[in-house]
């Protein structure tokens, strides 16, 4: 899910990318997690449960770098499940 490259607008000018953060906190519990990084994001079982060790170590984990409105959509689609995520312009982090 996530992109590497910035994507370019139509006049060729580089648009803004954002990130989508997944935060910790003291409710969810891991296996909960990990289900909905697969679901959402496709990841193995594995790397999910990397993900989640790195949101322990980290307190916070980078889950998508997308359009604005891509990543809105995702932090929305992580609210639903009760994932405390925010969106942020990519170098505000």
């Amino acid at each position: 899910m996530s992109f590497s490259s910035p994507s370019r607008s139509q006049s060729g000018r580089t648009c803004a990318r954002w990130l989508v953060r997944i935060w910790e906190d003291p409710v969810t519990l891991d296996p909960y997690l990990t289900r909905v990084l697969i679901k959402q994001f496709g990841l193995t079982r594995g790397v999910a449960i990397q993900k989640v060790d790195q949101l322990h170590r980290h307190g916070s984990i980078s889950v998508a770098t997308c359009p604005r409105e891509r990543a809105e959509a995702i932090a929305a689609a992580l609210h639903e499940y009760g994932i405390g995520a925010t969106v942020a312009a990519d170098g505000d982090s």
